[in-house]
């Protein structure tokens, strides 16, 4: 059966290249395969003269901030460091797909982070939901200072969908961030999931319920109703001083618009920007999962405006 894959995937091939065949798709593969193996070139060497001051502990989470530490220490010339998190039922390496390869060409460095209730926390650290976000927020701070190739007054903190209540709290809790953007909007979270839990009885929901529970390390619902109770943004919102952007969908069916305005209307900022994605634009539906590519230009525009060109 593989004689006959690979012997398939030749005669492919050999049709795309063949006279009078459509060449631009070799060609666009070519000058994308020349493209990634002269980027990875440049990563690679700028990375192999990184001597760590510091003893990097065994294991996955330490090896990534060692591997970041590299990259920032070879001098790429990037001007905008941001720190990324996911939301509810999202990890690190799926905020990489997200539009990181995107913004990293357009100059802005990031550190993707796993915190309380998401990926390698949960699942291999027990460590689960919290309201007090800002740990993982301020850690991230704290590890970007050990940093001379950093400039601390240049880091910007994005998190998506449930980040939408973790990116405001942790820019009203640390002042270090300099810009906030809620990809998405939370405005109480507890309300939320009281609407999603008599939805089960419709087969509506739109998330899995049993996450839930497993991320907040609990067995029954109402358990997990009370670990979330203080996902709320009354009294925090009103601290975020920092340039703050909110993206959101018009048809989010997670979060209603007039939640999205409440939390808009509450943020402290002087600079606040409330972005909405149309149906007519594309980008309506949660997180702008219908138009990625349009969002994360968005991010990346507003991160240079407010880091970069200040």
């Amino acid at each position: 059966m593989r004689r006959a894959g690979a012997a398939g995937d030749r005669d492919e091939f050999e049709k795309l290249n063949a006279k009078g065949g459509p060449n631009e798709e070799i060609e666009w593969l070519h000058r994308v395969a020349v493209d990634a193996r002269a980027s990875s070139e440049k990563i690679r060497a700028a990375a192999a003269g990184y001597r760590p001051k510091a003893d990097y502990p065994r294991g996955q989470l330490a090896g990534d901030l060692r591997t970041v530490a590299a990259l920032i220490h070879g001098g790429l010339g990037t001007r905008v460091y941001y720190v990324s998190f996911g939301g509810f039922d999202t990890q690190k390496e799926m905020q990489y797909v997200r539009g990181t390869p995107e913004l990293v060409k357009r100059g802005i460095s990031y550190l993707l982070v796993d915190g309380p209730g998401q990926g390698e926390m949960v699942r291999f650290r027990n460590m689960f939901l919290r309201p007090d976000f800002e740990i993982a927020g301020s850690a991230a701070c704290d590890y970007l200072a050990t940093r001379a190739d950093v400039d601390s007054d240049k880091i910007g903190v994005v998190a998506m969908s449930l980040g939408g209540y973790y990116a405001p709290r942790m820019a009203a809790m640390d002042p270090r961030f300099a810009a906030c953007i809620a990809w998405g909007a939370i405005w109480d979270y507890h309300a939320t999931w009281v609407k999603r839990l008599e939805r089960i009885k419709q087969a509506a929901l739109p998330v899995p319920a049993d996450h839930l529970l497993w991320a907040c390390g609990v067995k029954t619902y109402d358990e997990a109703l009370e670990k979330i109770k203080d996902f709320r943004q009354d009294g925090i919102a009103q601290k975020v001083k920092c340039p703050f952007l909110l993206m959101h969908g018009a048809a989010d069916a997670q979060v209603s618009m007039p939640e999205a305005q409440k939390l808009f209307d509450l943020i402290g900022s002087k600079d606040k920007t409330f972005r909405v994605f149309t149906e007519e634009e594309g980008g309506a539906q949660h997180c702008q999962r219908d138009y990625l590519t349009r969002a994360v230009d968005v991010v990346a525009d507003w991160l240079d405006e407010k880091l970069n060109r200040q």
